[in-house]
């Protein structure tokens, strides 16, 4: 699926985003009703709960970045009883487990100082974890198995309160998205769509991670290189996300999340249907309007994109031959173009350019749906 070489990375430059999209990205929060509890677990606690799973690191994260030296100083705390910052978990409504939404480092680092060791599929190979710390410390150079009995039941007993939220009302994980948002930024903001890759990991997240690599979606995007932040895996996401436009309202980032926590951990079958017509979709583009056609002026133009892949994907069965022709017209047209302009996350003008797509380049007035194209 992958052609030409490795894949790199890429940033915004080839992409045409209007200001209401950006403004879009920065949209003010919804209202939730949240529960929250703090929960004082004992170092020891959290080291089983770590080690049997039920404390998840989504994706995103799986990496351990401090050092050896930040670690120790974190186990040094402990072992001198000074106080650590709190670890902040969501309670996933349905699961009941508990995803970490800050604080790994810290969980990691004293998960490796109880097992002697730091891993992880970053490193070549494990490393010992012995303390880093300053020559005149007692605890300097000395692994957990060295502490003395009396210091290793004080590391075991020490306290990290964790902070779990669990939200009630709406029934899905947005406010969860907002805290990795607000919350684990680890120094640098993260993205729409890696945020979502944290908080909605799962078969759905993967397959749109393997579709991203597809020769035909590269053609489409037009750049071979792989965007830095995942805004060509949001691209697809947006694209499966509008197949049901008619249910779209604003913000188009919480549109496009609540999608992807219904797709979350969906039966693998409903998984394949838009699997399906998104290969068959890019397909038939790559087929007849060739190479990079969304590009208006300086990159792909965000709105002619979701407007042409969604009619496309309505009609991937039923492509007329000068549909070519029918895609130059359309981009000429002066209604539609205002709506590829101008307030493009708005409801009525987001439905109102897809409308225009479809029936001008389909005579699609049908009004058609995801369940009846992808036939659940």
């Amino acid at each position: 699926m992958q052609s030409g070489g490795p894949f790199e990375i890429d940033d915004d430059k080839d992409l045409d985003i209007s200001q209401e999209e950006r403004d879009d990205s920065d949209s003010s929060y919804p209202l939730f009703t949240i529960n929250s509890w703090p929960a004082d677990f004992t170092l020891e606690t959290l080291h089983n709960k770590f080690s049997r799973g039920e404390l998840e690191i989504p994706d995103m994260q799986r990496n351990f970045v401090w050092t050896q030296k930040q670690a120790s100083r974190l186990i040094e705390s402990f072992l001198l009883g000074l106080p650590v910052p709190p670890i902040f978990l969501f309670q996933e409504p349905r699961t009941r487990k508990h995803m970490v939404v800050d604080g790994q480092q810290r969980l990691r680092s004293i998960t490796f100082f109880f097992d002697g060791k730091i891993t992880g599929p970053h490193l070549r190979k494990d490393t010992e974890f012995r303390l880093i710390l300053n020559e005149k410390s007692e605890f300097n150079n000395l692994k957990y198995s060295d502490l003395s009995e009396e210091h290793q039941r004080t590391f075991r007993d020490s306290i990290l309160r964790s902070i779990i939220m669990t939200q009630v009302e709406p029934d899905n994980k947005l406010s969860m998205y907002y805290l990795f948002e607000r919350l684990n930024t680890g120094g640098t903001n993260l993205s729409n769509q890696e945020i979502r890759n944290c908080v909605y990991h799962g078969s759905f997240n993967e397959k749109l991670i393997a579709l991203n690599l597809r020769d035909s979606w590269r053609k489409i995007y037009g750049n071979r290189l792989i965007h830095n932040r995942q805004r060509d895996v949001e691209f697809i996401l947006r694209f499966f996300s509008l197949l049901d436009y008619q249910s779209y309202t604003k913000p188009l980032k919480d549109h496009m999340s609540t999608f992807m926590d219904t797709l979350q951990n969906a039966p693998p079958s409903k998984i394949e249907h838009y699997v399906n017509v998104f290969v068959k979709t890019c397909s038939q583009i790559v087929t007849h309007l060739g190479p990079r056609p969304f590009v208006m002026q300086r990159g792909m133009n965000t709105s002619v994109f979701d407007s042409v892949m969604v009619a496309f994907g309505l009609n991937f069965d039923n492509v007329p031959k000068n549909v070519a022709e029918r895609f130059a017209k359309l981009k000429e047209t002066p209604e539609y173009l205002d709506k590829i302009q101008y307030r493009t996350t708005d409801e009525k003008v987001l439905k109102g350019r897809i409308e225009i797509a479809r029936s001008m380049l389909f005579d699609d007035t049908k009004g058609s749906s995801p369940e009846n194209t992808i036939k659940f």
